[in-house]
């Protein structure tokens, strides 16, 4: 997920992880194991998530009609940036190759989620006005 190399990458990565499982099903909350070494000397950190068999692909528009009914909204910011938001969490990358569905259930894994920022708020707010 990510490598911790200063003290505000570790409040990332912890936000990651929270925001993540709060927004995940228990089919793909992370569970934290521990801190290793990396080939290369650096600290990282070790998760583990469960392996789900028999999932079926998803498309973009069942992805999108998901996060839609969820209260999610894509909002534009930065440079042509766009993420999906309830005004809470901030979801990037929920792509097909991200998601998959089991039981009727989609499963959300290697997104990147974090609490929404102050301006994440705003546009937010502004796109329900």
């Amino acid at each position: 997920m990510s490598f911790v190399n200063n003290i505000e990458s570790v409040y990332k990565f912890i936000d990651r992880l929270y925001s993540n499982d709060e927004f995940s099903t228990n089919y793909t909350a992370y569970q934290l194991l521990g801190f290793a070494n990396d080939i290369f000397g650096e600290v990282c950190i070790v998760l583990k998530q469960p392996f789900i068999p028999n999932i079926t692909p998803t498309t973009q528009k069942q992805i999108n009609e998901d996060l839609t009914k969820r209260g999610f909204r894509r909002i534009k910011y930065g440079m042509a940036k766009r993420c999906w938001t309830n005004g809470f969490i901030t979801i990037e990358d929920a792509k097909t190759k991200n998601v998959a569905t089991y039981n009727g259930v989609f499963l959300y894994y290697d997104i990147i989620t974090q609490h929404a920022t102050q301006r994440i708020i705003e546009l937010y707010q502004m796109e329900l006005e």
